[in-house]
């Protein structure tokens, strides 16, 4: 429990706050959505083969997951909104400077750049909602903000590939660029500012210090945990299914545009239901929809369906991630013996050590056995993150301290 945060029954989640908020999302879940669409055209453009160009994923992701250790204290100490137009200027800087890269070493170098952005942004995001909100009014704003990001799929990834008929991927990444600069804009207008800094400089010793309460915690360990195997395979199976629809499928870089559309669909519906069940026990409800997604991955990747079918199969696991990501949030938020933002900004870091993880992996599994190979590892990720949260010695006290009854 936020013991700063008023009482949930006098709670309303205010539109301009959580639009602000939610466009800073979309548009930071933008940044990182930009690269699988158009990893065949980068791989051509680049004179690269697609797992290498894949790597670059890696890359990002070990970025957000090594600055994450030390944004999550900082927009702790300093504030969210700081903390957030930081990582937005920083995803900008990595879409625009992207679009412009003539290498494969220069598009390394803005991933990289983008992956500290992607550490000041999402998790500081869902902090910023989680300090604002308690009890069943947090679930619903969580489950807000989660489906929003859907539009990255339903509207951006549509829009992105579409544009690229035009004016290339390099174009569509400066777009991504310019939305984030719209989105700096939108918070510092409506979004609360953040209170002053108290005390001194932090120091290294009290950033550290910040994640004891967290290290000792044997629920935050368990939660923990399946970030880790969340992020294998969430990564592994969306790093790649453009490449799939494109190269195994047949489908144009526009058509897969409509089939993000539809898993994007697909993860607001599930997003949304999950946010209608404040008073549920979420340990179970993550570890059902963590396993269907993996199984309905799988399913996509592994038996050769026809176009029409396949992207059926991945809204199916769509719908599931949706549900899965705000559970997963709603224990965090309502388990955590830390600040919000130590707390969720070090998960956003976990989940991209998983998510470097599950790149690399889903790229040698492919280039040793194929798309098939693919498909056997993906519901053994999901069984890990499931047992992971399910297992009654690390997960049972979770609700212990919940502030959602």
């Amino acid at each position: 429990m936020d013991p700063a945060a008023p009482d949930s029954g006098r709670q309303t989640v205010e539109i301009s706050v959580i639009g602000a908020i939610c466009a800073a999302a979309i548009a930071g879940q933008l940044s990182n959505a930009q690269f699988a669409p158009f990893i065949s055209e980068i791989a051509s453009d680049l004179g690269r083969t697609t797992p290498v160009i894949g790597q670059a994923a890696t890359v990002y992701l070990i970025a957000a997951a090594v600055a994450g250790l030390v944004v999550g204290p900082l927009a702790d100490r300093y504030g969210h909104r700081r903390a957030l137009v930081v990582g937005l200027s920083l995803s900008a800087l990595s879409a625009i400077g992207g679009g412009l890269a003539p290498s494969f070493a220069v598009l390394l170098i803005t991933r990289l750049v983008g992956g500290l952005g992607l550490a000041a942004t999402l998790g500081v995001v869902f902090a910023m909602v989680s300090s604002r909100y308690r009890g069943p009014i947090r679930l619903r704003a969580l489950s807000i903000v989660s489906g929003a990001l859907s539009l990255t799929m339903v509207a951006g990834v549509p829009a992105l590939t579409g544009m690229s008929t035009w004016i290339a991927w390099r174009g569509a990444w400066i777009v991504v660029g310019l939305l984030a600069v719209g989105a700096i804009g939108g918070l510092l207008a409506f979004s609360p500012p953040d209170p002053p800094a108290e005390g001194d400089r932090i120091t290294p010793g009290e950033i550290l210090r910040s994640y004891l309460p967290l290290l000792h915690s044997r629920p935050m360990l368990a939660l923990f945990g399946a970030s880790v195997s969340r992020g294998v395979l969430f990564t592994s199976a969306l790093t790649y299914l453009g490449a799939y629809f494109v190269d195994e499928l047949g489908l144009s870089v526009q058509e897969f545009g409509l089939v993000a559309a539809g898993g994007g669909a697909a993860f607001a519906l599930g997003s949304f239901v999950a946010g209608q069940l404040g008073r549920v026990d979420m340990r179970p409800l993550f570890a059902l929809s963590t396993t269907l997604a993996g199984v309905w991955f799988a399913c996509a990747y592994g038996f050769g369906f026809a176009p029409l079918a396949t992207a059926g199969l991945i809204a199916l696991a769509y719908f599931f991630v949706g549900v899965s990501v705000v559970t997963m949030l709603d224990l965090l938020a309502t388990t955590t013996p830390g600040g919000q933002a130590t707390t969720l900004v070090i998960n956003e870091s976990i989940f991209s050590v998983g998510a470097a993880l599950g790149a690399a992996t889903g790229g040698l599994l492919i280039g040793l056995g194929g798309y098939g190979a693919l498909a056997l590892g993906l519901p053994v990720a999901a069984l890990t993150a499931s047992l992971l949260i399910w297992r009654p010695g690390l997960a049972a006290p979770a609700l212990a301290g919940s502030d959602r009854a």
